[in-house]
C-alpha cells in the first residue's frame, strides 16, 4: 500500500473512532428524552444562588421575586444515559414582566447562556437550544435561571412586577449520523 493511500486510511480510522465514541450504535439510540425540572432536578446549595420553588400551575421551576430580587438559583440533574454528544434544548415559561436568563452548567462549569425573548402573552412555552454538548453518563447538569423586572408592569404599591425564571425541561437530542 502506498504512503498516501495509508495516511487516508489511517485518517478515516481515527476519524471514526471519534463516531465510535460519541455516535449511536444504532438509531434506536438515537430518540430524543426529556428531563422535568420539577420531578428530575434536584435543589443545591451552592454560595451565590438562592432556593427555587415548584410553580404547580405551570409545571416549572421559578426563583420567589418577593424573598429574593434579582437574584439566581440553580438546579441540578445526573446525566444517567450512555456517552455521546447531544443537542440539549430547555423549554422556558415566557413572561411579560422580565426576560430571565438561563445558565448551563456541566459539571460546574458554564457552557451556554440563552435569554427568554420579550412577550405580549404571559405565561407561555417556549424552546430553546443551547447547542450540542459532549457528555457521560454521570455528568452533572445545571440550569442556572433568574427573576428580573423589565419595568414594564406594576403591581402592588406600584411596585415593578418580575419575571420569576419560570422552566419546564430540557431536551437532550443524541446526535446520530
Amino acid at each position: 500500500m502506498s504512503n498516501q493511500k495509508f495516511t487516508v486510511t489511517f485518517c478515516l480510522l481515527i476519524m471514526m473512532s471519534g463516531f465510535v465514541f460519541y455516535g449511536c450504535e444504532n438509531k434506536t439510540n438515537c430518540d430524543p428524552f426529556s428531563v422535568s425540572a420539577i420531578d428530575e432536578f434536584s435543589a443545591v446549595e451552592k454560595e451565590g444562588f438562592s432556593p427555587f420553588y415548584i410553580h404547580r400551575g405551570v409545571n416549572a421551576l421559578a426563583v420567589n421575586s418577593e424573598m429574593f430580587e434579582n437574584d439566581y438559583a440553580i438546579a441540578e440533574y445526573k446525566f444517567q444515559q450512555k456517552k455521546g454528544e447531544y443537542n440539549i434544548k430547555i423549554t422556558t415559561v415566557l413572561e411579560v414582566d422580565g426576560e430571565s436568563t438561563y445558565l448551563l452548567f456541566i459539571n460546574n462549569k458554564q457552557v451556554a447562556q440563552l435569554v427568554n425573548e420579550e412577550t405580549e402573552v404571559d405565561l407561555v412555552e417556549k424552546t430553546y437550544d443551547f447547542g450540542k454538548f459532549k457528555l457521560h453518563q454521570d455528568d452533572v447538569i445545571g440550569i442556572a435561571f433568574n427573576n428580573i423586572s423589565n419595568e414594564k408592569i406594576i403591581e402592588n404599591e406600584g411596585q415593578f412586577a418580575f419575571a420569576r425564571g419560570r422552566w419546564k425541561n430540557l431536551i437532550f437530542e443524541r446526535v446520530c449520523n
